[in-house]
Order: C-alpha cells, then structure tokens, then sequence
C-alpha cells in the first residue's frame, strides 16, 4: 500500500523477532535488512538505508553467496550516489565489474547505476549511452529474471523521463507494465506505474 512509515517500525519488530529466534545471519534477517533499505531510501533516510545494505552485504560474504552479494554491491553504489557520494560509487561499481564475468545478467544493474552517476555530474552523453547499453542487455534477457528486469526498466525509464526522453521514457513504462502483468507479485507497482506513464505523456504533450 506504499505507507512507508507504518511499514517502519514493524519491519524494525520483525527484525528483532527474526534475529532473537534465527541469528543474525538467517536468510530471512536479510530478506528484513533488504525492506527495510527500501523504506529508509523512499523516506530520505539514506544514511540508515547504507547502513541496513551494509549490515546485508557483512552477512552475505559469510555465507559466499556471491551473486546475492553483487546485488546488494549495486544497491550500495545507487545509495552512494543518493547521497552524493560519487566517487564511491564509482569505486564500488568498478569492483562489481572486477568479478562478474559478462555474460552475468547483472551487467545490465551496473550500467543502470553507472548512468544514474553520470546523470549526477551533468554528463548526458555518457549517461545514454550506459542506458542503451543497458537496454541492449536487458532486450536479450527479458524473461530470465523479470523480477529484476522490472527493476532495471523502471529506474532506466526515470532516468529518460529526467532527461526529457519522454518518448524513450514511456516505451520502457509500457514493456514495464507488460512484464508486470504476468509476474503477480509485483502486480502492486501497476498503480504507481500507470500513473507515472499518463505524467510523462501529459509532459510529452506539453513539449510539442
């Protein structure tokens, strides 16, 4: 229902109950940790975000579960460049990049994120030629991982939206909404979505 607040302080009680009965390095602790970055991030809370994926990332290398590791990598880097922090950024990305080999779908996040730092210095050029790149990828790999495909479609679109891309910007909303369709567990993002096409087209419109 997107009410980040209430959200709060449950996944703060739900974390307790999860490391008094399971330790601190359970899988489903993590699975709290990662709500929680999301709601830290929607509520400006970005310092705390960084330091829930922190606490993930110190659990996940225990564990050697590397791919998930690399998730929560890119995530760091996107709560770096947040808060402003872009040459960190640029550290963490370039040793995602060390480790996973090419063909690893999660190239597509790491240009995603490389773009989002590039917007952040002014460099449009360079910016839209990470997210080409990105939707290259993206295109071959549309049904892999959708989960994770709607993930990088929406933060893509946002990013040609800012750029005043709107025609780019509404495409990758409605492959967006496509995906979603079959996928109902994120069915709740429809909404939210929907609603950001019909801005975009409104903005479109206005700058014919």
């Amino acid at each position: 229902m997107l009410k980040f607040q209430e959200a709060l302080p449950l996944a703060l009680k739900a974390l307790d109950i999860y490391e008094e009965r399971l330790g601190s390095d359970s899988m489903k602790v993590i699975q709290v940790r990662r709500l929680l970055r999301v709601v830290y991030t929607v509520l400006g809370e970005n310092k705390e975000a960084l330091k829930e994926n922190e606490m993930a990332r110190s659990v996940l290398e225990d564990l050697h579960l590397k791919e998930e590791l690399f998730y929560v990598e890119i995530k760091k880097a996107n709560m770096q460049i947040s808060l402003g922090r872009l040459e960190n950024a640029n550290f963490t990305l370039k040793g995602v990049i060390a480790q996973v080999e090419k063909e690893y779908e999660i190239w597509e996040m790491v240009f995603v994120s490389m773009a989002k730092a590039l917007f952040n210095q002014d460099k449009f050029g360079d910016t839209k030629r990470c997210l080409e790149i990105s939707c290259g990828i993206l295109d071959n790999k549309k049904f892999a991982s959708p989960e994770k495909v709607v993930e990088a479609y929406v933060e893509t679109s946002l990013l040609y939206e800012a750029m005043n891309d709107f025609e780019i910007a509404m495409s990758l909303m409605k492959q967006t909404l496509a995906i979603i369709e079959k996928l109902p567990q994120q069915l709740h993002l429809v909404g939210s979505i929907s609603t950001r096409l019909r801005v975009v087209a409104s903005l479109d419109e206005e700058s014919l």
